[in-house]
């Protein structure tokens, strides 16, 4: 395609039965997390348009990034998951409710946990 007098070069992903529900940027690199109607986890590299990542099984995902880590909440799986993305594994896990949810900045992210007596907060560490 010529764009400006200069060829580009495109692609598409195309999937129509697929909805991104929610995107969340890597702060440092040029990443992003997507999760979908279909309960996958897509890590996309935003300079080059390509999937580099399909993590399956996600249904109803909450995602953040802290540092250069993808934090998945799947409420479906009764899990958070910690995931080093370079290196395509998983580095941490612990059990997580429907009811809870994950708030993050670039350098911490706290779990909440709603309980009958008030709110229980969890500082989640990586090292």
């Amino acid at each position: 395609i010529m764009m400006g007098g200069k060829e580009e070069v495109f692609s598409r992903f195309v999937d129509p039965k697929r909805l991104i529900v929610s995107l969340s940027l890597a702060a440092g690199h040029p990443l992003v997390a997507c999760s979908d109607s279909v309960g996958r986890v897509l890590v996309v590299d935003a300079r080059n348009f390509m999937v580099t990542r399909v993590l399956k099984g996600y249904r109803d995902a909450k995602i953040a990034w802290l540092d250069n880590y993808l934090i998945i909440m799947a409420p479906k799986r009764k899990r958070v998951e910690i995931w080093d993305v370079f290196k395509n594994c998983a580095i941490k896990h612990f059990d997580c409710t429907s009811a809870d949810c994950i708030s993050h900045s670039k350098r911490s992210a706290i779990m909440t946990k709603p309980r009958r007596e008030g709110l229980a907060v969890s500082l989640i560490k990586l090292a």
